[in-house]
């Protein structure tokens, strides 16, 4: 039955390489395409075509009559699904993951600047950041709360006065992942529009279930929707 599974996706240019002792599991097996590039960088087959092959199907007249129903039944069986279903989930996580969100604020550029640049100023709204330094290159820490459970590293990388400051986001005592995240300001008379986008989400999933996409959008929609803007327009 394996050996078949890997006839299969040699014909459809894909390639199975175990490990030495030959055994099937999932952290041993890497899926390579035609070239031997590994399937992080070229894989072409989609999540959705894996739950589509993982379903069983009965084979059609011609299949059985050139002898492939077997091989089409095959797709049902327990360790064909569960094949199936890791690939899908390696697809998914190697998808670019990105977060953005959108606020507009009551308050002029400049004061929004400061409010995202200056460590005295995040300290009420955003996170108390004693080492941060304001220039390209610098690199600060801090800890989201008092039980200092995750530690974030970020090393600035670009910095438009008034339009944007760009850092790395890390957190390197859980994944080995590198994120990005980026502030953008644009002013609108009065008021000024902040775009926040935070990508390269997908890097940091070797940390477990706690840096999912989902909680980066409820943490970021909280932080500007609420914390930024109770400090802009009090």
């Amino acid at each position: 039955m394996i050996l078949q599974i890997l006839q299969r996706d040699a014909q459809r240019g894909i390639r199975i390489v175990a490990s030495p002792e030959n055994r099937v599991r999932e952290r041993e097996v890497r899926v390579r395409d035609s070239s031997g590039y590994p399937a992080e960088a070229l894989c072409r087959r989609s999540a959705a075509e894996y739950e589509r092959i993982a379903r069983p199907r009965p084979c059609s007249a011609p299949e059985a009559k050139e002898g492939r129903g077997h091989a089409q039944k095959m797709h049902a069986t327990p360790l064909a699904r569960s094949i199936c279903r890791n690939r899908a989930n390696f697809i998914k996580k190697m998808e670019a993951q990105t977060v953005t969100h959108e606020e507009t604020y009551n308050a002029p550029v400049e004061k929004v600047w400061l409010a995202l640049t200056d460590k005295d100023q995040m300290k009420s709204w955003y996170f108390n950041i004693p080492d941060f330094r304001h220039e390209v290159g610098s690199t600060f820490e801090f800890y989201e709360s008092e039980k200092k459970e995750f530690l974030h590293r970020c090393t600035i990388t670009e910095i438009v006065p008034l339009q944007k400051f760009q850092h790395t986001w890390t957190h390197p005592e859980q994944s080995k992942g590198i994120s990005i995240l980026t502030w953008e300001l644009f002013p609108e008379g009065d008021e000024t529009r902040v775009l926040l986008t935070h990508s390269g989400i997908e890097q940091l999933a070797d940390g477990g279930p706690a840096f999912a996409k989902e909680n980066y959008e409820q943490g970021w929609t909280e932080i500007m929707g609420r914390s930024l803007r109770g400090f802009l327009e009090q």
